[in-house]
């Protein structure tokens, strides 16, 4: 194996490394490790390291004006999962290791852009397509946005109810998520 092959290797296999221990790693530890400050600033870099990444690969970041719809979307879908599962905000955070501020956040500002460890962690937790969390995020684009946008938000409209999921509901629910899977093995292989 070349000089350079081996480098490029030895470079994605570290990347990868370090990538699976960031995003396993649970907030407390990597707040201690980081310390409070620190932690912001390098989150506002890793954002910006992702976006370039993402851009690099051919995924298009969406445009800011067109993300609140899809934030609908993903603060709804949150909702429900959490009410399948039966849990509080607090017990998710705790479970899925992720702060319940930003839970919150997700839920009800629709600027909020979550850190891509949130994204991360939330996909594993509810055992989602990969990007799914992205993508109604906001920071990853889709083909046939409008179509799609459409489809979210008729999504969001037909799930407003906190109790617990009805057949009808757990029904849409399924099939947002295969609709979620549909459009992520799309954007993956453009």
């Amino acid at each position: 194996m070349s000089e350079r092959r081996r480098q490029t290797v030895d470079d994605g296999s570290l990347r990868s490394t370090l990538a699976d221990i960031v995003l396993e790693t649970s907030r407390e530890e990597l707040l201690e490790a980081l310390g409070e400050e620190q932690f912001a600033e390098d989150s506002r870099q890793a954002h910006a390291v992702i976006r370039e990444a993402l851009q690099r690969a051919g995924v298009e970041p969406l445009a800011e004006s067109s993300a609140p719809e899809l934030h609908l979307g993903l603060g709804t879908m949150l909702r429900l999962l959490m009410r399948r599962e039966g849990l509080s905000e607090d017990e998710l955070a705790e479970r899925a290791e992720v702060g319940v501020d930003e839970l919150r956040r997700i839920q009800l500002d629709p600027k909020h852009e979550p850190s891509p460890r949130t994204i991360y962690r939330l996909e594993r937790f509810f055992d989602l397509p990969s990007r799914s969390v992205a993508i109604l995020a906001g920071v990853v684009k889709v083909e046939e946005e409008s179509s799609f946008k459409e489809e979210v938000l008729e999504f969001a409209a037909q799930s407003v109810s906190m109790r617990k999921l009805t057949r009808e509901e757990r029904r849409h629910l399924s099939h947002f998520v295969k609709f979620l899977a549909q459009v992520t093995a799309r954007a993956s292989r453009r």
